[in-house]
Protein backbone atom coordinates (compact mmCIF):
# COMPACT_ATOMS: atom_id res chain seq x y z
CA UNK A 1 0.00 0.00 0.00
CA UNK A 2 3.05 2.15 0.31
CA UNK A 3 4.31 4.90 -2.15
CA UNK A 4 1.87 3.60 -5.06
CA UNK A 5 -0.99 6.27 -6.99
CA UNK A 6 -4.24 6.29 -5.18
CA UNK A 7 -6.81 7.29 -7.85
CA UNK A 8 -10.60 7.01 -8.07
CA UNK A 9 -12.42 4.14 -9.47
CA UNK A 10 -12.73 6.47 -12.96
CA UNK A 11 -8.46 6.38 -12.34
CA UNK A 12 -8.48 9.73 -11.18
CA UNK A 13 -5.54 10.50 -9.32
CA UNK A 14 -6.00 11.91 -5.67
CA UNK A 15 -2.70 11.16 -3.85
CA UNK A 16 0.47 9.06 -2.98
CA UNK A 17 -0.28 5.90 -0.71
CA UNK A 18 2.14 6.82 2.40
CA UNK A 19 1.06 4.09 4.73
CA UNK A 20 -1.62 1.50 5.08
CA UNK A 21 -2.29 -0.94 7.58
CA UNK A 22 -5.57 -2.62 8.70
CA UNK A 23 -7.43 -1.42 5.58
CA UNK A 24 -7.13 1.75 6.39
CA UNK A 25 -4.43 3.91 3.78
CA UNK A 26 -3.08 7.26 4.31
CA UNK A 27 -1.43 9.48 1.22
CA UNK A 28 -0.37 12.64 0.49
CA UNK A 29 -3.11 14.60 -1.78
CA UNK A 30 -2.39 15.30 -5.53
CA UNK A 31 -2.80 18.83 -4.83
CA UNK A 32 0.19 18.79 -2.20
CA UNK A 33 2.21 16.39 -5.20
CA UNK A 34 1.39 18.88 -7.83
CA UNK A 35 2.29 21.77 -6.11
CA UNK A 36 6.00 19.87 -4.81
CA UNK A 37 6.07 18.34 -8.54
CA UNK A 38 5.82 21.69 -10.59
CA UNK A 39 8.39 23.52 -7.87
CA UNK A 40 11.12 20.57 -8.56
CA UNK A 41 10.39 20.82 -11.96
CA UNK A 42 11.26 24.19 -12.75
CA UNK A 43 14.42 24.11 -9.82
CA UNK A 44 18.00 24.44 -11.29
CA UNK A 45 18.34 21.61 -7.98
CA UNK A 46 15.39 19.65 -8.21
CA UNK A 47 16.81 17.34 -5.49
CA UNK A 48 18.02 20.01 -3.13
CA UNK A 49 15.28 19.02 -0.85
CA UNK A 50 16.07 15.42 -0.16
CA UNK A 51 17.67 14.50 2.75
CA UNK A 52 19.90 11.07 3.23
CA UNK A 53 19.77 9.54 6.34
CA UNK A 54 22.56 7.67 6.95
CA UNK A 55 22.54 5.18 10.10
CA UNK A 56 25.26 4.94 11.76
CA UNK A 57 24.80 3.08 15.48
CA UNK A 58 28.31 2.48 16.25
CA UNK A 59 29.67 6.24 15.99
CA UNK A 60 28.05 6.92 19.11
CA UNK A 61 25.67 6.61 21.91
CA UNK A 62 23.29 9.24 20.62
CA UNK A 63 23.25 7.56 16.98
CA UNK A 64 22.89 4.55 18.30
CA UNK A 65 19.38 5.53 19.92
CA UNK A 66 18.77 7.67 16.56
CA UNK A 67 19.45 4.48 14.37
CA UNK A 68 17.05 2.30 16.77
CA UNK A 69 14.29 4.79 16.12
CA UNK A 70 14.87 5.48 12.79
CA UNK A 71 15.07 1.94 12.20
CA UNK A 72 11.71 1.26 13.70
CA UNK A 73 10.21 4.47 11.52
CA UNK A 74 11.00 2.91 8.24
CA UNK A 75 9.76 -0.61 9.94
CA UNK A 76 13.15 -2.04 9.83
CA UNK A 77 12.17 -4.01 13.26
CA UNK A 78 15.23 -6.75 12.54
CA UNK A 79 18.21 -4.10 12.65
CA UNK A 80 16.67 -2.14 15.49
CA UNK A 81 16.40 -5.73 16.82
CA UNK A 82 19.91 -6.21 16.86
CA UNK A 83 20.55 -2.44 18.38
CA UNK A 84 19.34 -4.39 21.34
CA UNK A 85 21.24 -6.32 23.93
CA UNK A 86 20.43 -9.36 25.79
CA UNK A 87 20.16 -7.70 29.32
CA UNK A 88 17.15 -5.77 27.87
CA UNK A 89 15.59 -9.15 25.92
CA UNK A 90 16.19 -11.63 28.61
CA UNK A 91 16.15 -14.65 26.04
CA UNK A 92 12.87 -12.95 24.07
CA UNK A 93 12.81 -13.88 20.06
CA UNK A 94 12.71 -11.58 17.64
CA UNK A 95 8.96 -12.73 16.35
CA UNK A 96 7.77 -12.08 20.29
CA UNK A 97 9.91 -8.80 20.30
CA UNK A 98 8.34 -7.72 17.44
CA UNK A 99 4.88 -8.02 18.31
CA UNK A 100 5.17 -5.35 20.45
CA UNK A 101 5.14 -3.13 17.14
CA UNK A 102 2.42 -4.54 15.41
CA UNK A 103 -0.33 -1.87 15.89
CA UNK A 104 2.26 1.40 15.86
CA UNK A 105 2.25 3.31 12.41
CA UNK A 106 4.78 5.55 13.28
CA UNK A 107 7.37 6.53 16.30
CA UNK A 108 8.19 10.35 16.05
CA UNK A 109 11.32 11.72 18.44
CA UNK A 110 10.29 14.86 19.71
CA UNK A 111 14.04 15.60 21.34
CA UNK A 112 17.16 13.30 21.63
CA UNK A 113 20.16 14.33 23.38
CA UNK A 114 23.13 13.18 25.22
CA UNK A 115 22.85 13.40 28.96
CA UNK A 116 25.58 16.18 30.23
CA UNK A 117 26.71 14.15 33.12
CA UNK A 118 27.26 10.87 31.46
CA UNK A 119 28.17 10.76 27.40
CA UNK A 120 26.45 6.65 27.52
CA UNK A 121 22.94 8.06 28.10
CA UNK A 122 20.82 8.92 25.79
CA UNK A 123 17.83 11.36 26.82
CA UNK A 124 14.89 10.58 24.48
CA UNK A 125 11.36 12.24 24.15
CA UNK A 126 9.15 10.52 21.27
CA UNK A 127 5.84 10.03 20.26
CA UNK A 128 3.69 6.96 19.02
CA UNK A 129 1.03 6.81 17.12
CA UNK A 130 -1.08 3.05 17.33
CA UNK A 131 -4.25 1.82 15.42
CA UNK A 132 -5.74 -0.46 17.84
CA UNK A 133 -9.21 -1.29 16.28
CA UNK A 134 -10.52 1.02 14.42
CA UNK A 135 -9.06 3.63 17.07
CA UNK A 136 -5.80 6.05 16.60
CA UNK A 137 -3.75 6.07 19.72
CA UNK A 138 -1.23 8.80 20.74
CA UNK A 139 1.30 8.49 23.48
CA UNK A 140 4.12 10.11 25.06
CA UNK A 141 7.60 9.01 26.19
CA UNK A 142 10.52 10.24 28.05
CA UNK A 143 13.21 8.86 29.55
CA UNK A 144 16.77 7.50 28.86
CA UNK A 145 18.82 4.77 27.28
CA UNK A 146 22.29 3.37 28.33
CA UNK A 147 24.48 2.62 25.61
CA UNK A 148 27.47 -0.22 26.05
CA UNK A 149 30.05 -1.12 24.24
CA UNK A 150 29.03 -4.90 23.44
CA UNK A 151 31.68 -6.98 21.15
CA UNK A 152 33.27 -4.08 19.32
CA UNK A 153 29.29 -2.94 18.92
CA UNK A 154 27.05 -0.25 20.36
CA UNK A 155 24.40 -1.71 22.13
CA UNK A 156 21.36 -0.47 24.14
CA UNK A 157 21.25 -2.02 27.45
CA UNK A 158 18.74 -0.69 29.36
CA UNK A 159 15.60 1.83 28.95
CA UNK A 160 14.54 3.98 31.72
CA UNK A 161 11.80 5.06 29.93
CA UNK A 162 7.60 5.73 30.72
CA UNK A 163 4.86 7.19 29.19
CA UNK A 164 4.00 10.70 30.00
CA UNK A 165 -0.22 11.15 30.30
CA UNK A 166 -1.45 14.06 28.64
CA UNK A 167 1.64 16.56 28.46
CA UNK A 168 1.31 20.08 28.78
CA UNK A 169 2.22 22.24 25.68
CA UNK A 170 5.53 23.27 27.42
CA UNK A 171 6.80 19.41 27.28
CA UNK A 172 7.09 19.78 23.55
CA UNK A 173 9.24 23.02 24.38
CA UNK A 174 11.68 21.82 27.40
Amino acid sequence: MSGGPMTTICGDFIGINTLGSAGMGMAISSNSFKQKYLEMSSSKEPLKDLIKVDFKPNESPLETVKAFYNYIKIRKLDKAYELLTDNFLEGGSFEQWKKGYAPNLDTTVIKIEVDPKKENIVNVKLATKDLLGDQFIRKYFEGTWEVKEIDGNLKLWWPQIKEIKEPDFTWFYE
